[in-house]
């Protein structure tokens, strides 16, 4: 298996995901949220660029399940349901709904990646379980991809130091797991960064671009939610045109 780490969503441009299994970290905070909505019961979401495609995919669903989530600028956005803390997704308010949710830099870089032959969110809290599923993929003889590509989603077009961490620990794990991992130059940078500062806390999440925006306009709670290591055992994946837990998949149409 070959992994490279895409450290900001530019380099997209310059990737070619066809035939990847592709994992896009977006730990503050999108990837997060969705992870934790899923876990709280929700029955899939789409993640969608922009808030007029949101709004219109809700008229296409249609019906009382659907929930509009999202942010612009950190804060929620005006007329929807929910914002993007992933303490506002608990199962009274999203279990057994259908979510359409638009962020300002993890949808986007998830709608980017829908090329990818398969596509999941990975973050800090299910570090672990991308590592054991990626391992698993990989020795699965021939059905194993060839190729894994971890994109982060960045902060407004650029680098963001805590998903390049989060790739970098991924990485970590697969070379203790894969001792015949073959990594590109973005997967190595990554690894040197997570063998340099080990394990998030919240106040390094706090010093990063993303995490201080957050404490700037008083979401310093959702660091803490952020901030913790392998303690969820799911990895979401794109699944019939919306982001599910495969193990907990209601049967609808997939991918």
């Amino acid at each position: 298996m070959h992994i490279d780490v895409l450290a900001a969503p530019g380099e997209l441009e310059w990737v070619e995901l066809g035939g990847t299994l592709t994992v896009v970290i977006d730990a503050i905070r999108a990837t997060t949220t969705l992870l934790a909505a899923l876990e709280a019961g929700a029955r899939r979401v789409h993640a969608v660029s922009s808030v007029e495609e949101a709004l219109d995919l809700r008229r296409s669903i249609g019906g009382e399940d659907v929930v509009l989530c999202g942010e612009r600028g950190g804060r929620q956005i005006e007329g929807f349901d929910l914002g993007n803390s992933p303490l506002e997704f608990v199962p009274e308010a999203v279990a057994g709904k259908i979510l359409v949710c638009t962020t300002t830099n993890g949808t986007r870089t998830f709608r980017e990646c829908e090329g990818a032959a398969e596509l999941w969110l990975g973050c800090f809290r299910n570090r672990a379980a991308v590592v054991d599923r990626l391992t698993q993929a990989a020795e699965a003889a021939e059905a194993g991809p060839e190729r894994v590509v971890i994109a982060c989603a960045g902060k407004d077009g650029r680098l963001s130091l805590d998903d390049l961490l989060c790739a970098g620990l991924t990485v970590q794990g697969l070379r203790v797991a894969l001792p015949d991992l073959e990594a590109g130059d973005g997967a190595r940078a990554a690894l040197l960064l997570a063998d340099a500062l080990g394990a998030p806390t919240s106040g390094f999440l706090a010093s990063t671009a993303a995490g201080a925006s957050l404490v700037g306009i008083g979401l310093r709670d959702d660091l803490d939610y952020c901030a913790a290591l392998d303690v969820s055992p799911s990895v979401p994946a794109l699944l019939g045109g919306g982001f599910r837990l495969p193990e907990t998949s209601d049967g609808e149409e997939t991918r």
